[in-house]
């Protein structure tokens, strides 16, 4: 069987998604008393990435840091 190799962008993509839930749990140990939309928007507004808070909470969910949250 052959070993399934990411391309290029895949690689790059996966690293830029292991920075973001590094700052994200950075920010989360720093201010454990805000909210992760504030958290969000907050990497958001520093433009580091390039994303909006959905694209930057559809990063951190698939990573599995944040969970969502059923409503009722």
């Amino acid at each position: 069987m052959i070993p399934l190799t990411p391309t290029p962008a895949q690689a790059e993509r996966a690293a830029r998604d292991r920075k973001i839930s590094a700052d994200f749990c950075a920010l989360r140990k720093d201010f454990p008393a805000a909210s992760v939309r504030q958290i969000l928007r907050t990497i958001a507004s520093s433009g580091k990435y390039g994303l909006k808070p959905e694209g930057l909470k559809r990063v951190l969910l698939s990573t599995g840091d944040i969970q969502p949250v059923k409503r009722s």
